[in-house]
């Protein structure tokens, strides 16, 4: 006598697998490989690298930001936070006191090792190298203008 094919469990349906523009008919068993379960699974993939023997990574250069034209006495500014304000209130970080410069007039942004200047929607806007710009990746010998101030932008001193 031939062994029986197994019956479905009763409340489940038999259903056809379509497998690109083939129908496999009902019953036929499908082999998928046997996955061997991984003992570890919980513990972290992801292999962290250690530096090449003589690798040093560059420090962030210093930059500066010098005034060269406006009202007072020329200064220089490091620029070493990641945002400095620019404007003519308090609490900006580098303070302007003009009628020009708007209160809070523009900031200054470091990424990596560039600074970008950017306008804070000021009246009278920000200049750098005679063109009027809402914001601009600075480089070195750059001017920047600001109301009646003229900076000049330098990198790595």
């Amino acid at each position: 006598m031939a062994p029986k094919a197994p019956r479905p469990s009763p409340g489940k349906k038999e259903v056809e697998l379509l497998r690109g523009d083939q129908t496999l008919p009902i019953g036929k068993k499908i082999d998928f490989p046997k996955v061997e379960e991984d003992d570890d699974w919980d513990e972290p993939r992801t292999q962290v690298t250690k530096p090449k023997p003589g690798f040093k990574p560059t420090p962030m250069r210093a930059h500066v930001l010098s005034r060269v034209e406006g009202p007072g006495e020329p200064n220089r500014v490091v620029l070493d936070k990641d945002v400095l304000a620019i404007g003519r209130a308090l609490s900006n970080d580098i303070r302007l006191d003009n009628e020009g410069v708007s209160r809070n007039h523009a900031r200054l942004v470091r990424l990596d090792d560039e600074f970008t200047v950017e306008d804070l929607e000021s009246r009278n806007g920000i200049y750098v190298n005679g063109l009027q710009v809402h914001s601009a990746v600075l480089r070195d010998g750059d001017e920047v203008q600001i109301g009646d101030f003229i900076f000049a932008y330098q990198e790595g001193l």
